[in-house]
């Protein structure tokens, strides 16, 4: 899963809604974006580039870590 709600924690950010601009840039409603920071959904990589500019971090700080134990 993401690592949006992480990011928002190490920078100190509780409750951060995007506006409606953002959420039209990414194509999606205010209850996605809530499904994002739960983790309950994760967004499509075209979005990644917004939601990391919109949080001032890199886009990798927002994917999900790969599992060191997991077999390819």
């Amino acid at each position: 899963m993401n690592q949006i709600k992480k990011v928002m924690k190490v920078k100190g950010i509780e409750d951060l809604r995007p506006t409606a601009d953002i959420l039209e840039k990414l194509g999606v409603k205010i209850h996605t974006w809530n499904k994002w920071v739960e983790g309950k959904k994760d967004p499509d990589f075209n979005q990644l580039e917004t939601i990391s500019e919109f949080l001032g971090c890199e886009v990798t700080a927002i994917l999900p870590k790969r599992n060191e134990s997991a077999s390819l």
